[in-house]
């Protein structure tokens, strides 16, 4: 390769190794454009960096979520991917929401579902109200076998900034400026299990929420997910989080969080063999 294109191509970052002879036989392509070369040193970039974060992520992963994830990246550009060490759920939330640049966030469960239009109509009521901050919707129950077992509870309960100090209404699916997720600091990664509803009510205090009547999400809830598994660990996170916003609202010297946890037994009817 010339010393001049070496030059003008040793400052590109597409380029990393010039002496790679993969993608030398590529620049020396006659058949195609310069853009056409480069554009396909960066595919080859990308898949290479995909199938190291795979292997990487295979051994601290046991199921193929991040296999699948590649090969979607790989059929759409928009779609940007990252692999991180295991490091719990609420920090790596964290970190993935610090490495986006969009004007809008949310996040979903890992085993939960959105319906197709929950993001079109959750964005047209931020697009049409500068006022309000967070927009959520209604949901409905599945059970592990995707099967709908009934509407949210927490659906019938009306939003206030107040109630939501006893109330978790503002559930799923939300959809949130960035400038107010920036303005409260974000997810206190601290507060696990209730990290959504620590940041809702930080939310609470300073933009205006809209409730969208639709049921436009699916919360799963079987006895192996994180919410059963955690109850205890999230009650007291809940806690904490209700805690925290008395003292930031100035009502931490009129009241005080009392916390009952309430065992429910039944009985069924045993299976003949």
């Amino acid at each position: 390769m010339s010393k001049a294109l070496r030059f003008i191509l040793a400052d590109t970052a597409l380029v990393k190794n010039l002496d790679n002879p993969e993608y030398v036989q590529i620049l020396l392509d006659g058949g195609s454009t310069l853009e056409e070369r480069f554009a396909k040193i960066d595919s080859h970039i990308v898949a290479k960096q995909l199938k190291v974060e795979q292997k990487k992520q295979e051994r601290i992963s046991t199921d193929k979520t991040f296999a699948i994830a590649c090969e979607y990246a790989k059929k759409d550009s928009r779609i940007r991917l990252a692999a991180y060490d295991h490091r719990g759920p609420v920090k790596a939330l964290k970190e993935a929401i610090a490495d986006t640049f969009g004007p809008y966030l949310c996040w979903v469960d890992s085993d939960d579902m959105v319906e197709p239009t929950a993001l079109e109509e959750t964005v047209a009521v931020l697009d049409a109200e500068p006022a309000v901050g967070v927009v959520y919707t209604d949901y409905r129950v599945i059970d592990a076998d995707d099967a709908i077992k009934g509407y949210g509870r927490r659906c019938r309960i009306p939003y206030s900034k107040d109630r939501l100090l006893l109330d978790f209404m503002t559930f799923h699916f939300r959809l949130m400026r960035r400038s107010v997720y920036d303005q409260v600091g974000g997810i206190d990664d601290a507060l696990e299990s209730a990290e959504d509803y620590d940041l809702c009510l930080k939310l609470s205090e300073i933009t205006n929420f809209k409730h969208l009547a639709k049921p436009l999400y699916r919360y799963r809830r079987h006895g192996q997910s994180l919410s059963q598994q955690q109850r205890v660990i999230q009650i007291e996170c809940s806690k904490t989080a209700v805690s925290k916003a008395l003292e930031r609202r100035g009502l931490a010297d009129r009241f005080e969080l009392d916390v009952e946890i309430r065992e429910k037994f039944t009985l069924r009817s045993k299976q003949r063999p």
